[in-house]
């Protein structure tokens, strides 16, 4: 059930989503980019909890058959008493991982998804309702050479972690699959998320970078920024990265 108050939500204030593939099977690693904009050149503070492991920010997605179910994300968080301050000038931005839920994938059956958002936030409970992104989860196609493939390294467990997270210990033969997935399909959006998830997991593992890390890494980020396939924000996390590290 979506929340029922949406009316208290601040007017100068716009929460958007967007997901740029429309259409993919389940296991493939989709993001969703996060915004909230303001119209007023003051600054508005908002909690830093735009993140489903926080009570205060919701995914809410209507399955095929019309059934609504709210996005249970797979890691909860605690209170966080930090904050966001967001203005005209200096808009909030975000990406989240989207094709995993805690139990499993977020897109069990194939057809036509839509998926908002909702942020509550300040002692009144005012709430940001997102715009709706509609998407097409595809049917399998057993006998399709690309499907199977493309399943047989994305229904990995440790390869569904690793495109989840970014971060964490996981083998080398992982790895390799997906550098070798990616130089296979470097032309397509799911060879740039996979490149995408690389840089960002090699960022946080290596803090002290040798010189071949350090090539290595510089090389995945430029080659994700110059597909033209990343979304802005996804360009802005790179371009981060490699300032701070090139």
């Amino acid at each position: 059930e979506l929340p029922l108050t949406i009316l208290n939500s601040e007017r100068k204030l716009t929460l958007k989503i967007k997901i740029d593939q429309s259409e993919f099977w389940y296991f493939e690693p989709i993001e969703m980019d996060i915004n909230i904009l303001s119209s007023s050149k003051l600054s508005t503070v908002l909690p830093d909890k735009v993140d489903p492991g926080y009570e205060e920010f919701s995914i809410y997605i209507t399955k095929p058959d019309g059934t609504i179910f709210k996005y249970k994300p797979p890691r909860i968080f605690c209170q966080n008493s930090a904050s966001i301050k967001i203005s005209s000038q200096k808009p909030f931005s975000r990406d989240i991982s989207i094709f995993g839920q805690s139990g499993g994938y977020t897109f069990r059956e194939p057809g036509i998804y839509k998926i908002q958002c909702f942020f509550k936030y300040g002692k009144e409970g005012k709430i940001l309702a997102s715009n709706v992104e509609e998407i097409y989860i595809k049917d399998p196609m057993l006998n399709n050479n690309k499907f199977i493939n493309f399943q047989k390294i994305f229904t990995n467990q440790q390869v569904g972690r690793f495109l989840y997270h970014r971060s964490g210990f996981f083998d080398q033969v992982i790895l390799n699959e997906l550098e070798e997935f990616y130089e296979r399909n470097s032309k397509s959006v799911p060879g740039i998320n996979v490149l995408y998830a690389m840089s960002r997991f090699h960022m946080h593992i290596n803090k002290k970078l040798t010189v071949r890390m350090n090539e290595k890494i510089y090389s995945q980020v430029h080659k994700a920024l110059n597909s033209g396939k990343l979304s802005k924000q996804r360009e802005k996390n790179l371009l981060t990265i490699s300032q701070k590290y090139f």
